[in-house]
C-alpha cells in the first residue's frame, strides 16, 4: 500500500501495525523445515483454539483476510436478495461489499459524533419484517454500545455481525470483543494491531451451527438440504475404498436445495505460526498504543477547538486509529486548511478513515446518497483528522505530533 503523496514526512503512517522479530521468523522457519503441509494443519488448529480462548468465544474459524471473514459471516447467515440489514456508515468498504454483491438492501444507521460507532437510537426506525441483521464496526478499536445493540437485536430477533478489524484485545464492560456478537470478524492485515504476516482474518462465535457452517464454507463446502440415497453408488459405480478423493456426498446424497457454495478462504501454516507468536504479544502492543493515545488525550483535551475520541472508562479501547476532531468555528480554519498545515508545514502524514459509505461511489450506484447519515457525513467532511499511532512510534515522534497539532490550533486561532 503506497501512502506517498510527494512529501518527505517527518512522521509517517507505518504500513506495519505490529512489531515483528525473531519469534515470528523462527516460527515460519520451523513450519518450512517440518516437511509437513504448508496449507493447513496443526498450527492453524492451535491458533484457532488460542484465539478463541483469548477472546472468550467457543469457536474461532480463521480466514485468508478480514474481508473474507466478513464475506463468510454474510454467507453462513444465508442472506439473500430481498433481505435487509442495518449497518454503520463509518467503515471500510470491505464491510459492505459482500452485502452489495448479493443485492441485500443496506439501511444505514448513524454514529455518535465523538466515537464514530453506531448510535443505537438510529437503528429501530429502520427495522422492517425483512431485516435480518445489524452490522456494526468498532471504530479505532473502541467497542460499540453492545448492551444497547444486543437488546435491540434480541427484541427483533436479529443477528449481529461485528466488524472488529480494529479491535483485537479491546473489551466492553470486562467482556472481550469477539465474545458478544453472533459473529465477530477480525482482520490480521499488515496495518492491524497484530498480523499473520500481511493478511489473515478470523470469525468468532458461540453458535455451534454457525461455526460448523463457517468451517464448511471456507473450504469449498455447500450449505443447503440434501437427501440420503438408499444405496451409496453412482449408477453401477461404488465408492473406491481406502483412498481420499473429492467425492464429498456424490455417492451418498442428492442436494434438494443449495443456499450457498463456498470457496477457499483458508490461512497457511506459516500465517498460523506467526499468529501463535503474535498473540501473546497483542496486549503489550495495545498497551503501547494506549500509552501514546493517553499522551495525545492529555495534550489535546487542553486545547480549545480540539476534541478527542470518547471512551467509556469501563471499556478498553486499543486505538488502532487515533482521531482528533477540530471545531472549524473555534479554530477559524476548515478541515482542508488544518490538514494542509499538518502535512505541508509540519510534514506529518494524515490518512483519513473512513469515507462515509452513504456517499461512496459503489453505494451511490445502489441509490444511497448524502443526508442518510448526517452525523457521520458532517464529522468526516468537516471535523475528523486521523493522527499517526503505532507501537513503534518513538517518544520524539509522539512529542512532535503533539507540539505540531497544538501549534496548528494556536496558529489558526491567532489568525482569526
Amino acid at each position: 500500500m503506497n501512502f506517498n503523496v510527494g512529501i518527505d514526512f517527518l512522521v509517517k503512517e507505518n504500513p506495519v501495525g505490529a512489531i515483528f522479530g525473531d519469534d515470528e521468523i523462527d516460527a515460519v522457519a520451523r513450519v518450512i523445515r517440518s516437511g509437513k503441509t504448508l496449507a493447513y494443519g496443526e498450527n492453524r488448529d492451535r491458533f484457532e483454539e488460542a484465539f478463541a480462548k483469548y477472546v472468550g468465544a467457543k469457536h474461532c474459524i480463521t480466514t485468508s483476510s478480514g474481508t473474507t471473514a466478513l464475506d463468510l459471516a454474510v454467507t453462513i447467515l444465508c442472506l439473500k436478495e430481498g433481505d435487509e440489514v442495518i449497518a454503520t456508515p463509518q467503515s471500510f468498504r470491505a464491510t459492505y461489499l459482500k452485502l452489495a454483491s448479493k443485492n441485500i438492501t443496506i439501511k444505514f444507521a448513524d454514529v455518535f459524533p465523538d466515537t464514530l460507532n453506531m448510535d443505537p437510537s438510529t437503528i429501530e426506525d429502520k427495522i422492517t419484517e425483512r431485516t435480518k441483521a445489524i452490522v456494526i464496526m468498532d471504530y479505532a478499536g473502541n467497542p460499540n454500545d453492545m448492551d444497547a445493540i444486543m437488546e435491540i437485536a434480541k427484541r427483533h430477533n436479529l443477528r449481529i455481525i461485528e466488524d472488529a478489524a480494529h479491535a483485537p484485545g479491546a473489551s466492553y464492560r470486562g467482556r472481550k470483543v469477539g465474545s458478544m456478537a453472533d459473529l465477530t470478524c477480525f482482520s490480521f492485515q499488515s496495518l492491524k494491531n497484530m498480523s499473520l504476516g500481511g493478511e489473515g482474518g478470523a470469525v468468532t462465535t458461540d453458535d455451534d451451527e454457525l461455526a460448523a457452517a463457517a468451517e464448511e464454507i471456507r473450504a469449498y463446502g455447500i450449505l443447503g438440504e440434501k437427501k440420503e440415497r438408499k444405496e451409496a453408488a453412482i449408477g453401477p459405480y461404488k465408492p473406491l475404498r481406502h483412498i481420499y478423493d473429492h467425492a464429498s456426498f456424490s455417492y451418498t446424497h442428492d442436494w434438494t436445495r443449495i443456499d450457498e457454495i463456498g470457496t477457499n478462504m483458508r490461512i497457511t501454516e506459516m500465517q498460523a505460526a506467526i499468529g501463535l507468536a503474535q498473540l501473546p504479544k497483542l496486549d503489550s502492543f495495545n498497551d503501547m498504543r494506549i500509552a501514546i493515545a493517553e499522551k495525545y488525550n492529555q495534550a489535546f483535551n487542553r486545547v480549545e477547538g480540539l476534541g478527542t475520541l470518547k471512551v467509556d472508562p469501563r471499556d478498553r479501547c486499543v486505538y488502532h486509529l487515533y482521531p482528533v476532531f477540530i471545531d472549524p468555528e473555534v479554530l477559524g480554519v476548515d478541515l482542508q486548511g488544518f490538514i494542509d498545515y499538518l502535512q505541508f508545514e509540519k510534514r506529518i502524514q494524515i490518512i483519513l478513515r473512513f469515507f462515509p459509505a452513504t456517499v461512496a461511489d459503489y453505494m451511490v450506484y445502489q441509490g444511497h446518497g448524502l443526508g442518510e447519515s448526517p452525523v457521520c457525513e458532517k464529522i468526516w467532511f468537516e471535523r475528523q483528522v486521523n493522527l499517526p499511532i503505532n507501537p513503534k512510534m518513538t517518544d520524539v515522534e509522539v512529542a512532535y505530533v503533539i507540539n505540531s497539532v497544538t501549534e496548528a490550533a494556536e496558529h489558526f486561532k491567532n489568525r482569526k
